[in-house]
C-alpha cells in the first residue's frame, strides 16, 4: 500500500507575508498545499490571491506542491442579502424571499445569482446553505410577481455571498481565460476542476496545459459526474469531493456512492484524491473522536493518492492529526500483508 500524501487546506483568510501557516505545516513534513479560489467572484480579489499563491511558490521553490481548486468549468450558486447586511439571524419556520427586486430594506429578501431558479423552482425543492448548516424549503411560487417563498427549516445564521446547493450550478466559463492565464504563471502541480459532468469539459483545459506536467483533477460532485465517472476518468484523475458531493445526492445514497467512486478510480488506474471532512474534529481536540478513525480508515483502505485536510484541521493539532493518519497507514499496510499470507 502507498502512504497517502496529506494536503492541506490554506485559509481564504490565511493569506499572510510571512507565510506563517504555511511555514508552520512545512515544519510538520506538510509540503503539498492547495488554493481554492472558488470563494472568488470579484476579478481583484482573484488577481490578488493568484499574486499571492505565485509569492508562495517562488519564496518556497521545490520544495512544495501546489494546487489550484478552480470554480471551472461551473460553480455553486451564491445569495446575496438583499438589504446589504453581512448576516442575518433565521429561526425555524421564518419565511425567505427571494427575488429578483434589487431595492429593499428587508434582511430576509435574498437576490441568488441563478436566473433559472424561478422557473425550475417547485413546491417542496430543499435549498442547502453553504455546507450543510441550514436549510430551505419552496412553500410557494409567484411566476408572475417573480418571488419565491422559502421556509427555513432550523435555526441558522446566514452569511452574505454563501453558497446554496439544489442541483443546479452555473457556467463559469467567462472568467477562463483569468484562471488560465493564472495556471500559466504559476505553473502549479496539479489543478482541480470543479462540478465536472463529462469528457467535454476536460477536453480544452488537457489541451491548453499538453505538456506542461500539471495534472489535472476532475471534483466528483453530483449525479452527472458519478453517472460519467468511466468517460471523465479517461482524461483525468478524480477527487472524491465529499462535502458536495453529500449535499446534491443526498445522506442516504452517500455511502454507497463513496463506494462506487473508489472502486471505478481503483480499477481506471488513476489517482484518487479524498477531500472535505476527514479528521475534522482535531479542530479543537487532542484525541480525535472514534467516527474519524472509522472515516480514516474507509478511506485508507481505498489506497487514496493524497488525503485533502480542511484548513481548520490544518491549522489544528497538524502534528498529531498528521501522525495519527501515518500510523494507521502503517497498521492497514501491515494488516493487509498479513491477511495476504493466511
Amino acid at each position: 500500500m502507498m502512504k497517502p500524501r496529506i494536503i492541506a487546506t490554506i485559509s481564504n483568510d490565511d493569506f499572510s507575508p510571512e507565510y506563517t501557516a504555511i511555514k508552520h505545516l512545512v515544519k510538520n513534513d506538510i509540503t503539498y498545499f492547495r488554493f481554492n479560489l472558488s470563494k472568488y467572484d470579484n476579478v481583484d480579489k482573484i488577481n490578488d490571491r493568484c499574486e499571492y499563491i505565485y509569492g508562495v511558490k517562488q519564496y518556497f521553490g521545490a520544495g512544495i506542491q501546489i494546487m489550484l481548486d478552480l470554480p471551472l468549468p461551473r460553480r455553486k450558486p451564491r445569495l446575496t442579502i438583499s438589504d446589504g447586511s453581512k448576516m442575518v439571524t433565521m429561526r425555524a419556520g421564518d419565511t425567505i424571499i427571494v427575488s429578483s427586486a434589487t431595492n429593499t430594506s428587508n434582511a430576509k429578501v435574498l437576490r441568488i445569482d441563478d436566473e433559472t431558479i424561478l422557473s425550475d423552482a417547485f413546491i417542496g425543492q430543499e435549498i442547502v446553505y453553504s455546507d450543510g448548516e441550514c436549510c430551505f424549503m419552496v412553500s410557494d411560487i409567484d411566476r408572475i410577481e417573480g418571488i419565491i417563498k422559502l421556509t427555513v427549516k432550523n435555526d441558522c445564521d446566514i452569511y452574505n455571498r454563501k453558497s446554496l446547493s439544489y442541483g443546479h450550478t452555473i457556467d463559469n466559463s467567462e472568467l477562463k481565460p483569468l484562471y488560465f492565464d493564472a495556471i500559466d504563471t504559476i505553473l502549479p502541480d496539479s489543478v482541480a476542476l470543479s462540478f465536472v459532468e463529462s469528457s467535454n469539459d476536460l477536453t480544452d483545459i488537457a489541451q491548453r496545459f499538453e505538456g506542461k506536467n500539471i495534472k489535472i483533477i476532475s471534483k466528483i460532485e453530483n449525479h452527472s459526474a458519478v453517472k460519467n465517472l468511466e468517460d471523465i476518468l479517461k482524461y483525468s484523475h478524480a477527487m472524491l469531493a465529499r462535502g458536495d458531493l453529500l449535499l446534491n445526492l443526498g445522506s442516504a445514497n452517500f455511502y454507497r456512492l463513496h463506494n462506487y467512486i473508489v472502486e471505478k478510480v481503483k480499477n481506471s488506474g488513476k489517482q484518487l484524491y479524498v477531500a472535505t471532512g476527514i479528521m475534522s474534529s482535531m479542530r479543537g481536540r487532542y484525541i480525535p473522536m472514534q467516527s474519524d478513525l472509522i472515516d480514516l480508515g474507509t478511506i485508507l483502505t481505498a489506497n487514496p493518492y493524497a488525503i485533502i485536510l480542511n484548513s481548520g484541521v490544518a491549522y489544528g493539532n497538524i502534528e498529531i492529526t498528521t501522525d495519527i493518519i501515518k500510523q494507521m497507514a502503517i497498521v492497514y499496510d501491515h494488516t493487509q500483508i498479513h491477511r495476504n499470507m493466511l
